[in-house]
């Protein structure tokens, strides 16, 4: 893959375009699931045309194997089309945990339908914790601002999982919710180090600078 994405700058234009041309031609005769997947998020890395990158999600959206499902999501470009639509609501119900997280985390970006706004709601208290965790976060971040959809974070502020609690409260914050502040003491203390550079602890903050008067 390195030869896919290193090379001289010499030339860059002409390079980029013929390494796509050639990424383009080999994810439609490649069979290995490995590299097929990999070749599917090297598209996504390299910049391949948002219609053709939506043509081949659409092409793999029910490949056999899961590693090449998970990849689909994030060849859709912003807003989804009708067509990548239907792909996404179909992949938030995949028997793959990975596959149902990556299609949450491309439902939340969506101004949601009264039709999807129960798929990525449901993704919120999924039986696999990795799936529960991807989805409560690219929610807290989403384009959905339903009163439904404030309700379901406001019920995650109960989840046993603190970093669940942390993306509700931080998606509570970026709604502006006056229960903001509340909502951040039931995350508790951050202790972990993998808190140290995470914006979303920040959110608090940046709520008292719009909410709260100066002094």
């Amino acid at each position: 893959m390195h030869a896919l994405t290193g090379g001289s700058t010499q030339h860059a234009g002409w390079y980029h375009r013929e390494r796509l041309k050639l990424l383009g031609t080999w994810v439609d005769v490649e069979d290995d699931a490995v590299v097929l997947a990999r070749l599917l998020r090297a598209l996504v890395d390299e910049g391949f045309p948002e219609a053709e990158a939506e043509a081949v999600g659409l092409r793999h959206a029910g490949h056999a194997d899961a590693r090449v499902r998970r990849e689909v999501p994030d060849l859709f470009g912003r807003p989804l089309t009708p067509r990548a639509a239907g792909a996404v609501r179909a992949l938030c119900r995949d028997p793959d945990a990975g596959v149902r997280a990556a299609a949450a985390e491309a439902l939340a970006g969506e101004a949601l339908s009264a039709e999807d706004r129960p798929l990525l709601l449901a993704l919120l208290t999924d039986a696999d914790p990795h799936v529960a965790r991807r989805a409560a976060y690219a929610t807290a971040r989403g384009a959905d601002r339903s009163p439904e959809t404030t309700d379901a974070l406001v019920r995650l502020l109960d989840a046993e999982d603190q970093d669940i609690r942390l993306s509700a409260a931080y998606g509570l914050a970026l709604r502006d919710d006056p229960g903001t502040p509340a909502a951040y003491a039931r995350v508790g203390r951050l202790d972990g180090s993998e808190y140290e550079h995470d914006h979303r602890p920040a959110g608090l903050w940046r709520w008292k600078l719009r909410n709260e008067p100066i002094g």
